[in-house]
């Protein structure tokens, strides 16, 4: 529901003992990966295709902590609720979860049908711009297992949904997996609840995806790799202390109960890796057809039998016809191989001074990123459409023979070369808070070079007021992992 990634160090805190403590910690990353797949093409038709609905299952597990009290994982951190059932018998109350599910890991279609005719079927890998659509809650399970409250695609295959799970609901897994510790080493249990879905996924089909071009014209794409632009930041560098709230005690020596802790971390506002590539190329046009009029003129000598001569004046009119091939166009444009963004969420502490032994600090961030991406050279370079060429009309004088028709081809292959534009090229599309960072305007012949995603800056996170149980008893050392 969730991508996280977490590194945990183990320092030790003495309670009633006092200066930070540092503790190393890699706070919970959110992945926004934008995937490099999916194309869409021009098309002369698109035909509009949808599959059977599939069966996603995502399971809300909730987890009992030391106090009694149980944990799930929101997508953005964690969520807590009470124990609505007994000691032995622990169940937690009712509280809503709010979800993100990557719907790649679930089983894909095979076939999907025409919407417009569904007894035609077509297979997956005949499929372009597949992406879910209409999320549905289970009918028998919904408000048995769960009860489902919101559900919307938040982008092509990442469905994110609320339920509310806990004690009015029956789980699949009800297991004891340890216990609090002292002084009472009560038993801690994992519920966990099934979320039986429904989803369908939804595509087109392209009958023809041939660029409009001029009689018996055809255009060919030559593509090569050329430069590429990558840059990343992978490695973060999170640190964190609990310490005094108001600066009286040193925490490794000691803190008196009923006094406030407080917490602090800080880490990058995110992670980032880009990977751009460089496409470089040419479209060949071939078989252009050029024709040119030809009026042919001459005359016959004519002499009669006393002597006399005179002369009789002649003209056809002649249409030559040719193809010319092989007429270049170069183009470049910028596409994506790889452009993935980790967003800090949240921080997270544990330690037996602290209310409940643990506590979450949200991180307050503002990233955005967006993009758009086609392996299809079809969709990044825009060719001239082929004329067909009318070369100016022209008289031959032949004198006292018809005279013969010239070849054309050397001034048909001169005026293709005059006649036939540039290419129009686009880039793919990337954008990062809000700045473009890869331009998919259209552009001639070459497209623009991308910038890069800027450094991060610092995030602070803080929590205070953080009051130590007046009741907790001496804990010599009590460890700390952030």
């Amino acid at each position: 529901m969730k991508y996280r990634n977490k590194k945990e160090v183990t320092l030790q805190l003495n309670l009633f003992k006092k200066d930070t403590i540092f503790v190393v910690s890699f706070f919970a990353i959110f992945i926004f990966w934008l995937i490099v797949g999916g194309t869409t093409s021009a098309s002369a038709e698109r035909i509009e295709v949808i599959s059977e609905k599939r069966e996603i299952s995502p399971i809300v597990h909730w987890w009992q902590i030391d106090n009694g009290d149980f944990r799930a994982e929101n997508w953005n951190g964690p969520v807590e609720t009470t124990n609505a059932g007994s000691v032995e018998n622990p169940f937690p109350k009712d509280k809503d979860v709010h979800a993100r599910l990557d719907l790649k890991k679930y089983p894909m279609p095979d076939i999907f049908k025409e919407v417009n005719n569904p007894n035609e079927t077509h297979p997956a890998s005949e499929v372009k711009g597949i992406e879910g659509t209409n999320p549905e809650w289970d009918d028998i399970t919904n408000g048995d297992n769960y009860l489902g409250k919101e559900k919307f695609m938040a982008m092509k295959d990442v469905l994110e949904i609320i339920v509310e799970t806990g004690k009015s609901y029956t789980p699949s897994i009800v297991v004891e997996y340890g216990n609090s510790g002292p002084p009472n080493y009560n038993p801690k249990f994992h519920v966990a609840y099934p979320v039986k879905m429904w989803i369908r996924w939804k595509g087109y089909i392209e009958t023809d995806d041939i660029p409009p071009v001029g009689p018996n014209c055809s255009i060919d794409f030559v593509v090569g790799d050329g430069g590429s632009q990558k840059k990343s930041k992978l490695e973060p560098l999170p640190s964190g202390s609990i310490s005094s709230d108001n600066g009286q005690f040193n925490v490794v020596q000691g803190v008196p109960s009923s006094e406030k802790l407080r917490a602090d971390a800080q880490s990058e506002e995110y992670l980032y890796e880009q990977d751009f590539l460089q496409k470089t190329g040419k479209t060949v046009f071939n078989n252009i057809h050029a024709s040119k009029e030809f009026t042919l003129t001459w005359q016959t000598k004519h002499v009669d039998a006393k002597g006399n001569v005179s002369y009789d004046s002649h003209s056809e009119s002649v249409t030559k016809e040719t193809t010319v091939s092989g007429i270049e166009r170069p183009f470049s444009y910028w596409q994506i191989a790889k452009y993935n963004i980790w967003n800090l969420t949240h921080s997270e502490f544990t330690n037996y001074a602290l209310p409940n032994q643990f506590t979450s600090i949200n991180a307050i961030t503002n990233v955005t990123a967006s993009g758009k991406h086609s392996d299809n050279v079809k969709d990044h370079v825009f060719p001239p459409d082929c004329p067909d060429i009318d070369l100016p009309s022209e008289t031959i004088d032949g004198g006292s023979s018809r005279p013969s028709v010239p070849d054309i081809s050397g001034e048909a292959k001169s005026a293709a070369e005059s006649q036939i534009g540039q290419n129009q090229v686009a880039n793919d599309k990337a954008e990062f808070k809000g700045s473009t960072i890869m331009n998919d305007g259209r552009t001639t012949t070459n497209g623009p070079t991308p910038s890069s995603v800027p450094d991060p800056g610092m995030i602070q996170m803080t929590a205070r007021e953080l009051l130590i149980d007046p009741l907790k008893t001496n804990y010599f050392q009590s460890p700390s992992t952030g």
